[in-house]
């Protein structure tokens, strides 16, 4: 699944809307919206932006870790 698609399945299931991300982001809805439903695969840098905003790692769309994986690992 490309990373435009678990946004959107992440942003779906905590109820959160473009504006809400775009928000969060500090950049315009509709420029979230360009960014979501654009063919090209999303920057590296924008990934992590967006990962950090939803709460996760900044990694969690490079390497898909969340906080909680983190703190598994780290007890275990």
């Amino acid at each position: 699944m490309l990373e435009n698609e678990q946004i959107k399945k992440i942003m779906r299931d905590a109820g959160l809307t473009q504006t809400d991300m775009a928000n969060k982001l500090g950049i315009t809805q509709s420029a979230f919206s360009y960014m979501l439903n654009s063919k090209n695969r999303l920057r590296p840098k924008t990934l992590k932006r967006i990962a950090i905003a939803l709460g996760f790692t900044e990694n969690f769309f490079i390497d898909g870790t969340k906080n909680e994986d983190l703190l598994t690992r780290i007890l275990i």
